[in-house]
């Protein structure tokens, strides 16, 4: 990432100051990644 994207690398790397903390996989959502906006209440 610091060869084609220095700029965006450098922040990743000063926003996450402990790599070895973030997870490996992400689990998956069961649900839509959209909210039904019907279901939804109105005020």
């Amino acid at each position: 990432m610091f060869a084609k994207h220095p700029k965006i690398a450098k922040e990743f790397a000063h926003a996450t100051p402990n790599i070895a903390a973030l997870p490996k996989h992400v689990k998956k959502r069961k649900g839509p990644a959209i909210p039904d906006l019907r279901k939804i209440k109105q005020k």
